[in-house]
């Protein structure tokens, strides 16, 4: 009846939060160290890496930011990132160019910084919005 119900929603968002737990666990305590806040489902959402309009080149203060980002990579072998180039339609004549030539150049700099290459996925762009969004992921092995 009921009560069967209620057992099996409870049993059942029990196990989505261990799971949730367990993919998580490495990325826990990164938001601190990176300028972002984990989510609601345990997700790290970190704001993007600033660029002035139409540049390839990230506002000033930023490197420090990458650098948090990539020592946080660097120590824990169990995450790696996404790298999601972005751009505003008006940003650029080439605007999708603009955004993957932004990503790699934060790419380039978190593996200049100590990360493995392996760690790093550059995703394809978004258009419609600015900056570099760095996604903390659980590493493949």
């Amino acid at each position: 009846g009921d009560t069967d119900l209620s057992l099996a929603q409870l049993m059942t968002g029990a196990l989505r939060q261990a799971i949730t737990g367990i993919v998580t666990m490495p990325i826990k305590g990164v938001g601190s160290v990176a300028r972002g806040v984990l989510g609601a489902r345990g997700e790290l959402q970190m704001e993007p890496i600033a660029f002035a309009s139409g540049a390839s080149d990230w506002n000033e203060g930023e490197d420090d930011y990458i650098a948090a980002i990539a020592r946080t990579l660097a120590a824990r072998p169990g995450i790696g990132a996404k790298i999601v180039g972005r751009a505003l339609e008006d940003e650029a004549r080439f605007t999708e160019r603009l955004a993957e030539k932004r990503a790699k150049r934060v790419a380039r700099a978190l593996e200049d910084a100590g990360v493995d290459p392996e760690a790093l996925e550059i995703a394809p762009v978004v258009i419609g919005e600015t900056g570099v969004l760095v996604e903390v992921v659980p590493r493949s092995r």
